[in-house]
């Protein structure tokens, strides 16, 4: 599922401050550290995913459990939504 939100520019820090503090209030406290930790090693044989904790291998380039985009093998794969239907 993805959600758009449509925000004016002058309020887009505020925006992001409050949907990052809602988004950390929502997590267990192991989740709260391991998004704290702020860094993922694609390269390891498994991570603590930094949106929902869910522990997967990173090479996979996207969370299992709450499909966070991760970056990775399926880097390249990924089409940028931004350019689709663009040009």
């Amino acid at each position: 599922m993805k959600l758009w939100l449509a925000v004016a520019g002058p309020d887009r820090a505020t925006a992001l401050k409050a949907i990052e503090a809602a988004w950390v209030d929502s997590l267990d406290e192991e989740s709260r550290q391991a998004a704290g930790d702020g860094v993922i090693d694609l390269e390891a044989a498994e991570a603590a995913c930094p949106a929902c904790g869910h522990v997967f291998d990173p090479k996979a380039g996207r969370c299992p459990d709450c499909g966070l985009f991760l970056g990775g093998e399926a880097d390249s794969q990924e089409a940028d939504p931004q350019e689709e239907g663009s040009g």
